[in-house]
């Protein structure tokens, strides 16, 4: 466990809001993963990054709790409908002091060590709290459900929050201290990477979701000696809003490639960030947006990997055309995890030294209570055109990968791992696994 902390967390107002009407009703836009169907004519909708938010807590706190002042049997329920893993303990309406206020002590009838020193409240309304238990509480913003999906999407109280929790409170001897500096978490968030590309760990390209002028824009910057980044600057590409970009080596130039609405682009870095428009032999399908590259032959040789199963792979013929060609079509004999339904990830890299067989981290989408994406080994033997995965998934630290997008060899011959951990956090590290199946 990270820490020894405990999170009390409100329902109403903190982690969503009811409603009686559909979102679907409202706005277009709207993400329907955040929608909960509670009871009849109820919708429970979360606030935005809630599920990725009480993933943290799963591994961040020693224990999760839930005090609402609702009646039992619709906290139940909407803790069933909202949480990707059932919560330490639960608290209702039925469990309020003779004031009908929340208190911590019928915490600590089930949760003995949660004291005033290591106990975090996060509140819309401090006022349902005893007044002795106010120097635990983090008032958060009411979330509120107004039908306007650019305000729903762009609430990042929750990112804003997690960033101060890993920063503050990860060594806090007592939580309280940390709390009395902050008033409240405000819904705006400040800068942060996304999608991490890099083929030397030196430069590295990304995305910035949370500064509205960079949302569309790749950004590249450079490591100094301190381990900080210098200033970041944008890439003048023709086309925006290119998403998860992953960079690799070609010709002895530096690439970028990612999608725009499903549509896949290279970058060339090294020639005024010209972009190419690459086009498939035949209709590409949705879900199939990663294109992996693997640079063969000497680096003469540029293939992408469309799908693993069936086993799709292309061989760019004329990249100033977007010209791609079939190079291996045949259905995949994965003997290890044929399930998996692996997606794109980082570029292939050869494997041991072998020319035939290549590595890379793919990712793949699991279902369990809520769907999460998670990064695997994958092996690719040209040869035989099978493809392996490893059994499983890469955990950096306590954490677990959403979406590979860099791996590279360091000078010492160590592999270096990057990507983002979710939609916040992203990470460049050589403490990772041995490439194994």
């Amino acid at each position: 466990m990270a820490t020894n902390k405990v999170i009390i967390l409100d329902i109403d107002g903190t982690l969503g809001c009811l409603i009686s009407q559909h979102p679907s009703q409202i706005t277009k836009n709207m993400e329907m993963s955040r929608v909960h169907h509670i009871q009849s004519s109820s919708f429970f909708v979360t606030r935005s990054f809630c599920e990725w938010f009480l993933e943290f807590c799963r591994y961040f706190f020693a224990r999760v709790v839930v005090f609402s002042a609702g009646h039992r049997d619709y906290v139940e329920n909407v803790v069933t409908s909202i949480f990707p893993y059932s919560p330490d303990a639960v608290f209702s309406f039925e469990d309020l002091n003779a004031n009908q206020l929340k208190t911590v002590d019928v915490v600590r009838d089930e949760i003995p060590f949660a004291f005033s020193h290591n106990t975090i409240i996060l509140e819309d309304n401090p006022s349902a709290w005893a007044p002795y238990n106010k120097e635990n509480i983090i008032k958060l913003p009411e979330c509120r459900f107004v039908g306007a999906s650019s305000l729903e999407q762009e609430d990042y109280t929750f990112p804003n929050l997690r960033r101060w929790l890993m920063e503050e409170i990860y060594r806090s001897v007592d939580v309280r201290r940390e709390i009395a500096a902050v008033s409240s978490f405000p819904s705006t968030y400040g800068d942060t990477l996304m999608s991490l590309a890099t083929v030397d760990g030196k430069t590295i390209f990304f995305r910035d979701f949370n500064i509205r002028e960079n949302k569309s824009k790749i950004l590249a910057s450079h490591w100094t000696e301190q381990g900080l980044l210098e200033k970041s600057y944008h890439l003048p590409t023709s086309v925006e809003n290119i998403e998860d970009c992953r960079s690799f080596r070609f010709r002895g130039r530096t690439f970028l490639i990612g999608n725009n609405t499903r549509r896949m682009h290279i970058v060339d870095i090294e020639n005024k960030s010209s972009c190419y428009l690459l086009k498939s032999p035949f209709p590409q399908r949705s879900v199939e947006k990663n294109w992996t590259p693997l640079v063969t032959d000497n680096q003469q040789r540029l293939l992408l990997v469309y799908s693993f199963d069936p086993l799709l792979v292309f061989q760019v013929t004329d990249l100033e055309k977007g010209r791609c060609d079939p190079y291996i079509g045949f259905v995949s004999n994965s003997s290890s995890h044929k399930e998996c339904k692996l997606r794109g990830g980082t570029p292939f890299l050869p494997y041991q030294n072998n020319e035939n067989v290549f590595v890379s981290v793919a990712h793949r989408q699991e279902r369990g209570y809520c769907v999460s994406y998670r990064g695997y080994w994958a092996f690719l033997d040209l040869r035989s055109g099978s493809v392996q995965s490893s059994g499983a998934p890469i955990q950096i630290g306590q954490f677990l990968i959403v979406y590979p997008t860099s791996l590279f060899l360091g000078s010492d011959g160590k592999s270096w791992l990057g990507g983002h951990i979710d939609d916040e956090f992203c990470f460049l590290t050589d403490d990772i696994s041995t490439p194994s199946v």
